[in-house]
């Protein structure tokens, strides 16, 4: 028999069609359009109505990946939805998700700030290769328009809203087609450099505080240490990689990974410009964009590479 590869066969996207640029910022706080490209590289970002939710955008992303996967609702074996701003705190996401989407297989709730896509795809990927689903669907969906404070102009222009899916399936190759190679690292004693925290002002509702500076630092540290481990685990240097599909978070943070991890910029695939940071839905969002494209193709080398509150990261290596 040949071995079992957790191959991706659908993705899909889903973003809010309100739409918040940096002029519309620039009336709510002290910035400006030059200051917040010269910082994030971002010009714009979704924003969800006050009718949208989670889980809305998550089930229709996940629609259109399982339509693109060419699979029914009874062949999806388990759903993980990757998400810090759920519905609600019980019952979890991923239940309305299956629902909306008439599954009736395991379905659970990751929370690894933005880089829960990438803990989620390696959780379904020890499902298929341990036998109990012959497809799982991994979902990244965030409102984190909802929890920005819109007074804090260091944070507030960052973040957007969406939802990205991929189906992950059980193929019999002998091809080193799919996923490899998964690393993953956390260090809770950094948990307050970026945490939600119930604001007063806001009755009580939770409001995103970050310590940018130390975030940035941190993260160009732990992401390029990340990706020299996993590549190198797989047995090529950074150099050989074809694309990496990192978290946007903003495009400094991206160049100085970059730079330090040995990997020409013209190899990322961002669209940060028009998301935003949209935390757990960035890479898939990004995935599915890159391949609708043709950007990536069958056979080339794709890094998948994230780190988020807790502070958590984590890494995987993908073969188209």
């Amino acid at each position: 028999m040949k071995p079992i590869r957790a191959v991706i066969t659908g993705t899909g996207r889903c973003v809010p069609e309100g739409v918040l640029t940096n002029a519309d910022l620039q009336r709510l706080v002290s910035t400006t359009d030059a200051w917040i490209v010269e910082r994030t590289g971002i010009h714009t970002r979704h924003i969800a109505s006050s009718d949208e939710t989670t889980s809305g955008l998550a089930a229709e992303a996940g629609r259109r990946a399982m339509a693109a996967a060419n699979v029914s609702a009874t062949d999806i074996g388990l759903l993980i939805v990757a998400t810090v701003t759920p519905d609600e705190r019980m019952p979890a996401t991923a239940t309305r998700v299956a629902h909306s989407l008439g599954l009736t297989c395991g379905a659970f709730d990751l929370g690894a700030a933005c880089a829960g896509f990438v803990y989620a795809l390696e959780v379904g990927r020890a499902s298929l290769l341990a036998g109990t689903a012959r497809h799982v669907l991994v979902i990244g969906a965030e409102l984190l328009s909802r929890v920005v404070d819109y007074t804090d102009r260091d944070t507030c222009v960052l973040f957007g809203d969406g939802a990205g899916a991929v189906v992950l399936s059980a193929v019999e190759t002998d091809t080193e087609t799919g996923l490899s190679i998964g690393r993953f690292g956390t260090n809770g004693a950094l948990a307050h450099l970026l945490h939600l925290e119930e604001a007063p002002e806001s009755g009580g509702r939770p409001k995103v505080r970050m310590q940018g500076r130390e975030v940035f630092r941190q993260a160009v540290v732990h992401l390029s240490e990340i990706i020299r481990q996993v590549v190198a685990e797989a047995g090529f240097e950074p150099e050989s990689l074809d694309w990496v599909v990192p978290h946007q978070a903003n495009k400094r943070l991206l160049e100085a990974v970059a730079k330090r991890a040995d990997v020409p910029m013209s190899k990322l695939v961002i669209n940060l410009d028009r998301c935003g940071n949209t935390s757990a839905a960035s890479i898939p969002m990004a995935l599915d964009e890159a391949l609708r494209a043709g950007r990536i193709e069958p056979g080339q080398r794709v890094l998948f590479v994230a780190l988020g509150a807790g502070l958590t990261w984590g890494a995987s290596t993908y073969q188209a």
